[in-house]
């Protein structure tokens, strides 16, 4: 089953990619069968906000036995937040299904700034984490392409899927799909 998705993901992928060239295809299979099962750590310098202050994440947000999604976005992404609507949707759809963990990860130094300018424009479904430190980005060595790095994790916080719902519809088919079949 396992293997059946991880070929489903290359094939939904590289079907849907722009540039579908055999090497960028060979990248992608690459990288989806080095990040498959991988297991996902949570680091411990990950921050909340907290009345306009951080504080660090206490309690670690994967310790749950809940399906989860994991991204990482830019902490100065202007789209990015623009686009933040369009999870509320997806978590919604997903929460009528099965209790799902959302964990929004800004990569960003200047948190003041995303704070200020930021957080106050995330809706509801937003409870947003801060890398300060990259600690994502260093502890993991992720692909540079911001798509990929976006994680459907399982109970046990090994990756299932790599890739981003809510900018293709293959990975959020695929995503429901397993999500369906494991309920």
């Amino acid at each position: 089953m396992k293997i059946e998705i991880v070929i489903s993901f290359i094939i939904f992928f590289s079907i849907s990619c722009k540039d579908s060239t055999n090497q960028r295809r060979s990248e992608l299979e690459k990288i989806v069968f080095e990040w498959h099962n991988k297991e996902i750590f949570f680091p411990d310098s990950i921050y909340t906000i907290h009345n306009g202050n951080i504080e660090i994440v206490e309690i670690n947000p994967l310790s749950s036995n809940n399906y989860k999604i994991l991204t990482l976005i830019s902490g100065d992404c202007e789209k990015c937040l623009l686009d933040a609507n369009k999870w509320c949707i997806l978590l919604d759809t997903i929460s009528k299904i099965t209790p799902l963990d959302f964990l929004p990860v800004f990569i960003t130094s200047d948190y003041n700034h995303f704070i200020k300018y930021y957080q106050k424009r995330l809706p509801n479904c937003f409870e947003p984490l801060l890398d300060i430190h990259f600690k994502f980005l260093l502890d993991y060595n992720l692909p540079e392409d911001w798509g990929l790095r976006t994680f459907l994790l399982d109970k046990n916080n090994r990756i299932i899927i790599i890739g981003n719902p809510i900018y293709n519809i293959n990975i959020k088919n695929l995503l429901m799909k397993i999500i369906l079949e494991n309920e």
